[in-house]
């Protein structure tokens, strides 16, 4: 490894670790296996705690990247990873065109093609777990800014009325971890 690419010191201090940040994030593992195994058999799981007690670590350097290793190393028939595993934390702009884009983003790699033109949360989830040929783990960090920055945002083609509609959609192959 480049000696100038090494941190110098793998204590981030306030800041969260990222998946990035993996090789150094540590002492987690039965949270992480806990909280993997709830995001993978649940339409949606609910993680809560204190500020500060590192719930964005875990989920991104703990979470995450054990996700994203394991769906590496179980490919379907076709090859493509057996799912795959998006985190979304951007809440100040437009929740439904960022979720798709960062969604996009992380399965365009496998499953290739241009990103759906939709406004509906379901339609655009539906075409990438389709083009993925598995399921999609989102993980919703810091989802409690979401309400900070559009407190009143309601009624159709809102995140307020599309996130409700993804999470009870029968026969759509995506768990939610807020």
């Amino acid at each position: 490894m480049n000696a100038s690419l090494v941190p110098r010191s793998p204590y981030r201090g306030l800041m969260p670790y990222d998946e990035a940040d993996a090789p150094f994030f540590f002492g987690r593992e039965p949270d992480c296996e806990i909280i993997s195994a709830n995001l993978q058999a649940a339409r949606l799981t609910v993680l809560y705690g204190a500020s500060g007690v590192g719930k964005s670590s875990v989920l991104r350097a703990g979470v995450a990247h054990a996700l994203r290793q394991q769906a590496l190393e179980h490919p379907t028939v076709s090859g493509l990873p057996e799912f795959g595993v998006v985190v979304y934390s951007a809440w100040r702009d437009d929740p439904i065109a960022g979720l798709l884009r960062r969604v996009a983003d992380s399965v365009q790699g496998p499953a290739g093609g241009g990103a759906p033109e939709t406004r509906s949360l379901v339609q655009g989830l539906q075409t990438w777990t389709e083009r993925l040929g598995g399921e999609l783990l989102i993980i919703l960090d810091q989802f409690e800014e979401y309400f900070l920055y559009h407190p009143y945002e309601d009624g159709d083609g809102t995140f307020a009325a599309e996130f409700p509609r993804a999470v009870n959609r029968a026969g759509l192959r995506v768990h939610f971890l807020i």
